[in-house]
């Protein structure tokens, strides 16, 4: 008989969820997507990670060929930053600057990891995040989501101008896909965390000011607290976890239905078979239900994934085989790339059609399977040889080094 823990999460055995779980005192984060695990992410060996952090930072040069200066912002640590947009307003040391010049100081945030042999990436304009809304210190001008409803943005439009003008609040704002699940009765909800993220944001920019070149003015929250801000509400079914610390972090989000899993003999990890997966994601090699198989190989300079038959034998013609292996082989890639998050240029190299009609359908699934992630997934074209080229926009390091610390 099924323990009642057990008996709760089979309930939600194909629906959207969250799992958190503790291992080797580090915390992970799985999301599995109807069933199937689609995202896996894990907080930095450090406990804190980089992205998003603002630093009073200092120009250590300017590149005039590539118009960017390289900031430091750590002792020995540089950021690069581009130039265009960027003008004398920013410079804390000088007034009226035309533009940064080296010595320099600037408030700066990151917005990419530092990648490989890449530096990090900085940008003068700071924003900080919430559950429904993004405020920004530079522009004033209220935008929305794409994903949500004009009737409902002209709605709330007015009632953030509202806002805006009866607590003096001269922000810019971006209103996220969340704020869908409040009804009007709801809206000062996200009034409260607009005027939350402001107040702390315009505390970073007066505390920048005073402080020295090199120093940290803001981090962003725990990891918990961090991907329970970007789950979307309303599509999300269930957030569990077996850790007593990260539920009650769960519990500040009142919209995210929760589970605290308590079991001594089976743990969350364990009754998941979540190791297995994690193997599997690090794997070089990924079997296909028909038989065939990727490998996955990730270098300095791109990713490549090559289609194998390998043991399929379900069809007799060449031409069937092809279209089954391309077919699942298309699906896996996708939910690998994701799963990895694997960013840059990736190739792929699917078997070959005699059917050019046959070829362009497989990319046209590809872009239908690509606008499913949530992370800007390009899908370019055939190569001259032939490689399938995608382009995926880099938000933190992949998987693999992310597990590797």
């Amino acid at each position: 008989m099924l323990r009642e823990n057990e008996r709760k999460l089979s309930d939600y055995s194909d629906k959207n969820k969250y799992v958190f779980v503790k291992r080797d005192g580090r915390t992970y984060c799985f999301y599995m997507e109807r069933g199937e695990l689609a995202e896996i992410d894990v907080e930095d060996a450090s406990g804190a990670s980089l992205l998003h952090s603002v630093y009073v930072g200092r120009v250590q040069s300017i590149a005039r060929n590539l118009n960017a200066a390289f900031i430091e912002y750590e002792k020995g640590k540089v950021a690069y930053l581009d130039l265009a947009g960027v003008d004398g307003s920013c410079v804390l040391n000088r007034q009226n600057a035309k533009s940064p010049a080296q010595g320099d100081e600037l408030i700066i945030q990151i917005v990419k990891e530092p990648h490989k042999t890449k530096d990090a990436v900085a940008s003068t304009r700071i924003t900080l995040s919430g559950t429904y809304v993004v405020v920004s210190s530079e522009k004033t001008t209220i935008n929305f989501s794409h994903k949500l409803d004009e009737a409902f943005c002209k709605k709330l439009m007015g009632y953030v101008k509202k806002v805006q003008k009866e607590q003096e609040m001269p922000l810019g704002a971006i209103i996220r896909t969340n704020a869908r699940t409040l009804d009007e009765e709801h809206f000062p909800i996200l009034a409260d965390e607009m005027r939350s993220l402001w107040d702390t944001l315009s505390d970073i920019l007066k505390k920048g000011r005073t402080r020295k070149a090199c120093t940290c003015l803001y981090k962003e929250h725990s990891f918990v607290e961090n991907k329970c801000k970007d789950i979307p509400i309303g599509q999300t079914d269930l957030v569990v976890t077996d850790d007593a610390a990260i539920y009650e972090t769960l519990q500040k989000f009142k919209s995210l239905p929760s589970l605290f899993y308590q079991d001594s003999s089976v743990s969350l990890f364990g009754l998941l078979r979540l190791g297995k997966e994690l193997e599997e994601a690090c794997a070089k090699r990924v079997w296909l239900p028909c038989g065939g198989y990727l490998v996955i190989e990730v270098t300095e300079a791109l990713s490549v994934i090559d289609v194998n038959s390998g043991k399929c034998t379900a069809k007799k013609s060449k031409d069937d085989l092809v279209t089954l292996v391309n077919g699942q082989a298309a699906e896996e890639a996708m939910r690998q790339i994701r799963l990895r998050n694997l960013s840059g240029i990736i190739l792929i190299d699917f078997m070959k059609y005699d059917d050019p009609g046959k070829e362009q359908k497989l990319i046209s699934d590809v872009r239908a399977l690509a606008k499913k992630d949530k992370v800007q997934t390009d899908v370019v074209d055939l190569t001259q040889l032939g490689l399938l080229e995608l382009t995926r926009k880099k938000i933190s390091r992949t998987l693999y080094e992310k597990l590797r610390g």
